[in-house]
């Protein structure tokens, strides 16, 4: 199996969140629900945010919080309130991930998209 992998050196500056969710993709447990997810062309992504340093560390990475999810639109992503895509009428969903506070499987990512006639 090729895959990228993150250096230690970036890891060790990821919250600690992150850091589970890219060491658990070498589990083979892990490697067993993307294989079941395939039959269905479906994968994994890591929920995150990309946010601003505070001066002290830097740009990077945060975990996603549970009422956002990542939309691209025009080639961008952005992140943005669950209920603002649920209510555009114009989006698709891409991503899915359980929340636990909603005891549901929530959007996490989506695209917008605009019909020419």
């Amino acid at each position: 199996m090729a895959t990228f992998k993150a250096s230690d050196s970036t890891l060790t500056r990821l919250p600690v969140e992150l850091r589970v969710a890219l060491e658990a993709i070498e589990t083979p447990e892990v490697q067993e629900m993307i294989k079941a997810l395939a039959k269905y062309n479906l994968g994994v992504f890591m929920p995150h945010s990309h946010v601003k340093g505070d001066g002290k560390t830097g740009n990077g990475f945060a975990p996603l919080a549970s009422n956002m999810m990542s939309v691209e639109d025009d080639l961008k992503t952005s992140f943005i309130e669950r209920a603002e895509m649920m209510s555009s009428g114009h989006g698709v969903p891409t991503g899915w991930r359980w929340i636990d506070g909603e005891a549901a499987v929530c959007v996490a990512s989506g695209c917008f998209y605009s019909c020419d006639d």
